[in-house]
């Protein structure tokens, strides 16, 4: 994802990077079933935008992928107003 900025009457790009990867958790001492969750981050070359967990036993869909894509969306116009009046979001 990418958006456009102007800054003092330059345009700069702005890029969005977006990875998944599995998170589990095992609880040794109670010998609890281990969970997997799937965590989401979005981020640009400053900070991270978005830290997203999806619940456990969600199946990640089109519906689900879009819930997350609206929270970066919510979370770009929050941490990244200049970005977001012109985005590509």
């Amino acid at each position: 994802m990418f958006g456009f900025c102007e800054q003092k009457g330059q345009l700069q790009l702005k890029f969005i990077t977006e990875d998944e990867t599995w998170v589990h958790q095992n609880c040794h001492e109670t010998q609890a079933q281990s969970m997997a969750l799937i965590a989401t981050v979005f981020w640009d070359m400053h900070f991270v935008l978005l830290l997203h967990f999806s619940p456990p036993n969600e199946t990640v869909n089109s519906a689900a992928y879009q819930t997350t894509l609206k929270k970066l969306k919510r979370a770009v116009q929050r941490k990244m107003p200049q970005v977001a009046d012109n985005s590509v979001l």
